[in-house]
């Protein structure tokens, strides 16, 4: 259930993402969210057996730091609103924008204008929201309430050890009026990896056990939020892994209008624009043109050895696009083989017509045979697209490779 992350650990909703001065980022949310849902759970009489120590120790001691650090940056209103400006910027660039998305949008909005520390109320806020959407029986509620608390102290009892330290991290980075920067990212992705697979698990099972109580329009609407769920928690975990290999910049967070980032900010829109300008220098030098005949797949490993080199791959992306260019001339080998007798037929009828008009009859039968393997070099030149880094895609904005559109197959006869 998509609306579920906030006061679990925020996957999806907007907390597992950039979030503003404090730390623009979701580890210091979910560092916070984990310990405080887990302080919250400790003192809820329904709460499922889990072995809590009555004192915590160290994670109590980590926990007011963090506070401290936390409160020492501002009024939270304003911490609140820098978060809402970098979260609006990141669903608008991820195209988180059909209704679930939108809905899970505004519950972290709303959940977000309550300080952090004060968790009780977050949480009621949050589940609120969720009787609204759903349309909850107070049973209900309670009992979603009851289920995520448990699910936090299990990953706090997993995971804050090796938050903390990371949430620290950025809470003084951020003190000290430092911008973040790609190796600590780095970092800190690597180390959010476990959580996010754990966070999802914990989402899903809190999302089956409520729904059993649930009437079929209830369901209808949770299912249709998981789905959208599942997807905010891929693409943030293709985002992770490209942070992880040190391809991050602040507005991939939208810290457009942070301060402490304006420097970094204004160098990333420099070096864009620099790189448009390159694109435009070489929009006439140096075109991707598509083979002449895209259902030879013999032509393709010359279409890839262009376009790496007009987009300036680098070694990595180099043998990721030999690995796909292996793939799919494998996939057309062996459709190839698979139809060899029909497209000889079509081959030998082409050749030995000497009727113009009847020539051409079965040469388009050829093609619309041969049509699988068109659409499998359009898979290609898709999938070599998504290997392209922003700053590739905006150098090639003004020079795109040219690959025609698909046109539609003629019917069989």
């Amino acid at each position: 259930m998509n609306s579920f992350a906030p006061p679990l650990i925020g996957l999806g909703t907007g907390a597992t993402m950039p979030s503003d001065r404090i730390s623009a980022m979701f580890f210091r949310l979910l560092c916070l969210l984990l310990l405080t849902a887990s302080l919250a759970a400790a003192q809820d009489d329904k709460t499922e057996s889990l072995p809590i120590p009555k004192d915590l120790g160290p994670q109590q001691k980590q926990f007011e730091d963090m506070v401290e650090q936390t409160r020492a940056l501002g009024p939270w209103e304003q911490q609140a609103a820098l978060n809402a400006q970098a979260a609006d910027l990141f669903f608008e660039r991820q195209n988180w924008n059909s209704e679930p998305d939108q809905f899970a949008r505004s519950i972290l909005r709303d959940v977000d204008r309550v300080p952090p520390w004060q968790f009780k109320e977050r949480m009621d806020v949050f589940l609120s929201g969720m009787q609204g959407r759903y349309n909850l029986t107070e049973n209900q509620k309670s009992d979603l309430g009851r289920r995520l608390n448990l699910e936090s102290m299990r990953l706090t009892l997993t995971h804050f050890k090796d938050m903390a330290p990371i949430a620290m991290e950025i809470l003084k980075t951020r003190s000290t009026g430092q911008p973040f920067t790609a190796e600590q990212v780095a970092r800190w992705s690597a180390a959010i990896k476990p959580i996010l697979d754990d966070g999802r698990h914990a989402i899903d099972r809190v999302a089956q056990e409520l729904m059993k109580t649930m009437t079929p329009e209830q369901r209808r609407i949770v299912e249709m939020d998981l789905a959208a769920f599942h997807r905010r928690h891929g693409d943030v975990a293709g985002l992770v892994e490209k942070w992880e290999r040190g391809e991050w910049d602040p507005t991939q967070w939208g810290l457009d209008h942070d301060p402490i980032h304006a420097a970094a900010v204004a160098e990333v829109r420099a070096r864009q624009a620099a790189l448009q300008a390159i694109g435009r220098s070489d929009a006439n030098a140096r075109p991707v043109e598509p083979p002449a005949n895209p259902e030879n797949e013999s032509t393709w490993e010359r279409y890839v050895r262009d376009f790496a080199a007009a987009h300036r791959f680098d070694t990595v992306q180099i043998r990721s696009a030999r690995a796909i260019l292996a793939e799919q001339v494998a996939r057309a080998t062996a459709f190839r083989k698979s139809h060899a007798r029909q497209i000889a037929q079509l081959q030998a009828a082409v050749a030995r017509e000497t009727d113009v008009q009847r020539r051409g009859e079965k040469a388009r039968e050829l093609q619309d045979e041969l049509a699988p393997i068109g659409e499998m070099f359009k898979e290609l030149c898709a999938r070599l697209e998504e290997l392209l880094t922003a700053e590739q895609r905006i150098a090639s904005s003004s020079n795109p490779p040219k690959v025609d559109a698909p046109q539609p197959s003629r019917p069989r006869r």
